[in-house]
């Protein structure tokens, strides 16, 4: 057995937030709120799984080959 039983939350990158959304959607996550900077420009989201699950979800330029800082990765 894992010693791990749940995740709270975690910090993703993505290039397209639209379609990380999207795909979020589909296994039931819904936007609880948005990131913007000081242009007032979306570069983020938190999304709500329910039961204290959440994922935040932080726009990049491209995606890092090298691994970077983020272990979840989504390209969009």
């Amino acid at each position: 057995m894992s010693a791990v039983v749940r995740l709270a939350h975690m910090c993703i990158e993505s290039v397209d937030l639209e379609a990380s959304e999207a795909f979020y959607a589909l296994l039931g996550a819904r936007r609880q709120f948005e990131f913007c900077n000081m242009q007032d420009e979306f570069i983020g989201m938190y999304l709500n799984f329910g039961e204290s699950r959440f994922i935040d979800i932080v726009k990049i330029t491209e995606l890092k080959r090298d691994g970077g800082d983020c272990s979840f990765c989504h390209g969009g």
